[in-house]
């Protein structure tokens, strides 16, 4: 009788189950290892370091008898409980996701540092700089996103978060991208609310990316408004894929804040990267990355002046 009862709930389970609609399920993974040496002026970041992320990414999609198409995401990083979680809806009317991901303006930007895959970016301590062009978006938390339909060559979102009841912090970022033939120009902005008396936060990025066939070359600008700071930040780079599954990248980069300024003298960034990228097997990757930087901290008393160079040895697994 007991397996006439198991059997029984079984199969009224699988009917109760082919009635719904079942979802496409992707899992992938990726595993990075670097080992980094530092050349700096400063003794707390001097020396030679490891480093490792994991990460593994569960998407859900299903389509609708409606025709829109439902999914959701799942992000998770090793030592973190989540880094995105969100639910999207998409169809005629474009795309709307809700949950914790990526600002809108993060799609879009174009920066100097797109042609450098795993390059070894430096910030020197206490520093209230810009590291690359990009707008500084920041980070993964609640919020809800819209993207319009492709309207030829023509794509963009605009995002907004809330930063709760006792909040003040709400968030509100858009960008574009507009592409013809072989390049892209793209936009992308994001304002920050910020606690009460101090100045809000402001940030831009402008870039193009042209491509001539394995060449790849990339133009930025960008800036930053917010309390005692003013950056303007500018930045180009290029990228060669040769054969063999390598390619080798170069990028340059200035940032200067004019509201950190002392004996007439900005505090000040400039970096300057290369690379080498060589596809081992499938799914199986290294990089070696060289970078060289100078910091002037003019106004910024917290930090020194610094300067440098960090060559970086990366292993990347995929799944």
């Amino acid at each position: 009788m007991r397996k006439l009862l198991l059997t029984t709930s079984a199969l009224v389970a699988a009917t109760s189950l082919a009635s719904y609609a079942v979802a496409d399920v992707s899992v992938s993974a990726n595993y990075e290892w670097s080992y980094t040496t530092a050349s700096t002026d400063d003794t707390d970041t001097d020396g030679d370091s490891y480093g490792q992320v994991a990460e593994v990414t569960i998407n859900f999609s299903n389509k609708t008898d409606s025709g829109l198409t439902v999914g959701a995401t799942w992000d998770v990083s090793a030592g973190a409980a989540s880094d995105e979680e969100s639910l999207f809806i998409s169809g005629g009317f474009g795309r709307i996701d809700l949950g914790a991901n990526d600002h809108a303006g993060d799609a879009y930007a174009i920066d100097e540092s797109d042609v450098i895959s795993e390059d070894a970016s430096y910030t020197p301590g206490s520093a209230t700089i810009s590291t690359s062009s990009s707008v500084g978006l920041n980070g993964d938390t609640n919020k809800i996103k819209y993207t319009i339909p492709a309207m030829g060559n023509l794509t963009g979102a605009v995002s907004y978060q809330d930063s709760g009841v006792a909040g003040t912090t709400d968030e509100v970022s858009f960008g574009a991208r507009y592409s013809m033939d072989n390049i892209t120009i793209g936009y992308a902005r994001i304002e920050a609310e910020t606690a009460s008396g101090t100045k809000d936060s402001e940030s831009n990025n402008y870039g193009v990316t042209a491509t001539f066939g394995a060449t790849t070359v990339v133009a930025s600008a960008g800036d930053h408004v917010a309390e005692d700071e003013d950056r303007e930040n500018i930045g180009f780079g290029i990228k060669q894929a040769l054969d063999g599954g390598m390619h080798v990248a170069f990028s340059t980069f200035e940032s200067e804040d004019a509201a950190d300024r002392a004996s007439n003298l900005d505090e000040k960034l400039t970096a300057s990267h290369a690379e080498i990228g060589y596809s081992i097997a499938p799914g199986l990757s290294a990089f070696l990355s060289y970078s060289n930087f100078e910091y002037e901290n003019g106004g910024n008393s917290t930090s020194i002046d610094d300067d440098g160079t960090l060559t970086k040895l990366t292993i990347k697994a995929t799944f």
